[in-house]
């Protein structure tokens, strides 16, 4: 079965567990065919909502009570996934990807719980995800890419050079996401390709030839040794065996 993507990115009213979901947006990708969704929802009742996230998103009070009803994006969401999955086929799900996914991921499960909707999983896998955040630091601690200012996203596709125009629109930010991934998975599967490193990661494509050379030469030596070893083991006992041979022929 190939892998079922969804790149997903939501605006929230808030991080603590009572904010509230009022953007959802993603790309799906499924055997080389991408769609696109972006889907709005006013906050439910009671909702925390902070001056600052709205600030952030560039929402008003007014504009995000416009929205349709949590339930009601719910219905929406459902019917988009559906059109690459089957949610009555075991297995027939979607990979997350994103940057920190796991609060999206969160967001959602709050989202649905609160609505009473036991199906998310019939839709997203629970067990696997990508997450570009998590993937950006673990590529710096192994030093494969630099250390950067931070890890938010708009910093680390500056560092790509990838356009990210108007962020915190969840439509935006997963399609800056989507590229960023892009570069993390070569990066992954070609980390030692002299072409992609030595254009973009001189300094780290220096280090990688000099510990290989290095190595080689180490092993080449040991090799040489061994050999070197070997045949003056060789000519040692030539040697005693011709004189065992001239002793026994003069008696």
């Amino acid at each position: 079965m190939k892998l079922k993507k969804l790149f997903l990115d939501t605006e929230t009213t808030g991080t603590t567990p009572n904010s509230a979901i009022v953007q959802i947006a993603g790309i799906m990708e499924v055997g080389g065919v991408e769609k696109e969704f972006d889907i709005n929802m006013r906050p439910h009742d009671g909702a925390d909502i902070s001056p600052q996230a709205l600030e952030i998103i560039g929402k008003t009070l007014e504009e995000i009570n416009s929205y349709q009803s949590p339930e009601d994006a719910a219905v929406e969401f459902e019917k988009i996934l559906s059109e690459f999955v089957d949610p009555f086929k075991k297995g027939d799900k979607f990979t997350l990807y994103g940057h920190n996914i796991q609060f999206d991921f969160t967001k959602l499960m709050e989202w649905y719980n609160r609505i009473g909707n036991k199906y998310l999983g019939s839709f997203v896998d629970f067990k696997y995800n990508f997450d570009t955040l998590s993937m950006m630091k673990n590529l710096q601690l192994l030093e494969v890419i630099d250390y950067l200012e931070n890890n938010k996203l708009e910093t680390c596709c500056e560092a790509f050079g990838i356009k990210l125009d108007g962020a915190h629109d969840a439509l935006n930010d997963i399609r800056a996401t989507k590229k960023l991934y892009e570069h993390l998975e070569y990066i992954i599967k070609s980390k030692f390709d002299e072409t992609y490193n030595r254009t973009l990661y001189p300094r780290m494509f220096e280090r990688w030839t000099t510990e290989e050379e290095e190595f080689l030469k180490v092993t080449q030596d040991t090799a040489q040794n061994a050999a070197d070893r070997l045949g003056r083991t060789l000519q040692s006992v030539l040697r005693k065996a011709h004189r065992m041979d001239i002793k026994l022929k003069t008696k």
